[in-house]
């Protein structure tokens, strides 16, 4: 059974390593700077998931990297890449992430995981592949700035939008919306609201009056 137990610790150590070793030099680099600077860019570098020690980084750590040295991760971004999905364990970076940067990958949906976080100010969702309004964005109630414009979204949740309360940019051009919900009404600090075309408000008349 220790036998048994050993060899699963490797396995696991091996695929781990299989795992950072797929990514560029310049890639692997950036994600050691990250767990000393807060910030990780990781745009264009040829992503079909978001790696592992993006998630976790202290359980990424190289041999002369030491754990008191290592700072949360505050920044990160991910645009032009072919990310599918973002998994679950993002929520890991919860308590620290400020900017999450994901705009043009082949995103449809975000993971119930990115409610969670709290202190979240700038998403940058644009040029993805969104049909509906990720609801789970409405629990982002620190966010500053929204942009989702360039995708296919057809309508904004009546009433979860308003409560982005501190929402001050929002970028919705370029989606497939017949209207805005009269909650939008409630984002009182708003300074910056790019809406549908000009073409869909003149055909159809926003709940919004705008």
């Amino acid at each position: 059974m220790h036998h048994t137990r050993d060899s699963s610790v490797v396995v696991v150590v091996v695929v781990i390593t299989i795992a950072i070793m797929s990514l560029s030099i310049a890639a692997r680099k950036r994600l050691r700077d990250s767990r000393r600077t807060g910030s990780l860019a990781l745009s264009n570098a040829e992503l079909s998931c978001l790696p592992a020690a993006v998630c976790n980084p202290r359980d990424h750590l190289e041999q002369d990297e030491r754990l008191y040295e290592c700072i949360d991760l505050i920044k990160l971004d991910v645009n032009y890449n072919d990310i599918q999905e973002l998994p679950e364990e993002i929520g890991e970076l919860a308590g620290s992430l400020v900017v999450l940067q994901a705009a043009h990958n082949p995103l449809r949906r975000l993971p119930s995981a990115i409610a969670s976080f709290s202190g979240l100010k700038m998403l940058n969702l644009s040029n993805c592949q969104f049909s509906e309004f990720p609801v789970v964005v409405c629990a982002l109630t620190s966010l500053v700035e929204l942009r989702l414009d360039h995708n296919a979204i057809t309508a904004l949740p009546a009433d979860g939008i308003g409560d982005l309360v501190e929402l001050q940019v929002l970028q919705l051009e370029a989606n497939r919306l017949r209207g805005l919900p009269h909650s939008i009404g409630r984002l009182s600090k708003m300074v910056r609201l790019h809406p549908v075309s000009y073409t869909h408000l003149r055909a159809h008349e926003t709940e919004a009056d705008l």
